[in-house]
Order: C-alpha cells, then sequence, then structure tokens
C-alpha cells in the first residue's frame, strides 16, 4: 500500500515542479530529524523514496572518482547522510559541488547538515578536515516547519538567485 500525498500538495505543484527540474539544488536545513521527515514527506508527494548517501555510494568498495560516485547516485535524487561525503578525505572532493553535477540532470534535494547563511554553505568548524565553506548562488534552501493542519505547507523555501 502506498501513501496518499499530502493535501498541501495540490496547491503547490509548481514549487514541486521546480524541485524536479535540471540543475535545481535545494539544500534542506535544520532540525535533523525534522529535516529528514520533510525529506520522506516530499518524497511521499513526489514519489522518490530518499537514500543515504552512504548506503547507495560508500558502501562496499569505496569509489574511486567523482565521477564513480555519481554512478552510484543516479537514480537517487533525494539524499540524506550527506555528511559521509564530507569524513570520505580518501575521495578528495568538493561536495557541494558533486551534489551541483549530481543535480544536472533532474533536481536534487538533500538534508544538508550544516547551515546556509545567505549565499554561503557550510559544515563543521574551521581548522577539522571535514570542514566546508563554500559560496554559492543559484540553490534553494528549505526549513521544515512544524503544521496543525494537513493542508498546511510544511516548510519554507528561499531561492538564493543565481
Amino acid at each position: 500500500m502506498t501513501a496518499s500525498p499530502p493535501l498541501w500538495v495540490l496547491s503547490n505543484a509548481s514549487t514541486l515542479d521546480e524541485l524536479r527540474r535540471p540543475d535545481a539544488l535545494t539544500l534542506i536545513v535544520g532540525d535533523r530529524p525534522r529535516s529528514c521527515q520533510l525529506l520522506l514527506t516530499l518524497g511521499i508527494a513526489m514519489s522518490v523514496r530518499p537514500a543515504s548517501v552512504t548506503g547507495v555510494a560508500l558502501t562496499g568498495t569505496p569509489p574511486g572518482s567523482d565521477q564513480e560516485l555519481l554512478e552510484r547516485l543516479f537514480g537517487y535524487p533525494f539524499l540524506f547522510d550527506v555528511e559521509a561525503l564530507c569524513w570520505a578525505p580518501w575521495l578528495r572532493l568538493d561536495p557541494v559541488r558533486l551534489l551541483r553535477q549530481h543535480a544536472r540532470r533532474h533536481g536534487v534535494v538533500v538534508v544538508w547538515p550544516g547551515q546556509v547563511r545567505g549565499r554561503t554553505v557550510t559544515f563543521s568548524a574551521p581548522g577539522r578536515r571535514d570542514y566546508v565553506n563554500v559560496a554559492m548562488t543559484g540553490f534553494s534552501v528549505m526549513q521544515p516547519i512544524p503544521t496543525r493542519f494537513p493542508d498546511q505547507v510544511p516548510f519554507t523555501i528561499e531561492r538564493v538567485p543565481a
């Protein structure tokens, strides 16, 4: 049995269509449990099953290149556990750049484990090996918000123009 899309989907079809378009990168930020719940809710609304980066791309033999990692992520536009990309120093990659590349074919929505302030995306802290601090444009930031009724939209969205 599959779950029915939530009622708020009907009045927000254009926003959901935006998330699907090629080159669309959306970062969900905020409290991790609420962010993961929002990703799952969006997945139900859009018939997409969220996937763990660890589970689909980093389990087993480590990928040998960015391209191999992208191949493993193919078909998974909704992702969580992306911090694993920051914790894999042997990959020597920029996780934000990789997510942008992944979004080229279809929109990508991820639970971002760090913060977004204006046009700056961060994870961890300066001086740590897993520190990410990237200035970027042309993406969206979603934040989960509590709702009381099934027709209420469970997020706010901010678009950072290119």
